[in-house]
């Protein structure tokens, strides 16, 4: 089935709106406070990951001596790459936190 030109801008919109949706079913499970508890538990997630891959390079210094130029290029370059996939974490972790207090206090 060929999409006709119409179609197209909502096939664009779909993943914008599956990703709104998700607080806005999370929210009546969990509460506002329980949204902010999740951004939380996220952010400290990625945290302890960060920390985590940090300290395991260093006891592969430790253990091995010094690190070629090589391997130094190829530990910088996987550090930037997962240090963009946690800054998504991190960022969703502020908008789940804020969500979730502005939630509880615009409720009482």
């Amino acid at each position: 089935m060929r999409l006709s030109n119409p179609e197209l801008p909502l096939l664009a919109v779909l993943p914008i709106a599956l990703i709104g949706l998700g607080p806005l079913l999370l929210l009546p499970m969990v509460g506002a406070l329980g949204l902010a508890v999740i951004g939380l538990l996220v952010g400290s997630s990625a945290l302890m990951v960060q920390l985590e891959e940090d300290s395991e390079h260093d006891r592969e210094i430790v253990a091995h001596g010094f690190a070629s130029g090589g391997e130094q290029a190829a530990h910088r370059s996987e550090m930037r790459s997962l240090l963009r996939g946690l800054r998504l974490a991190k960022l969703a972790s502020a908008g789940l936190i804020a969500a979730g207090f502005g939630g509880f206090w615009l409720g009482h």
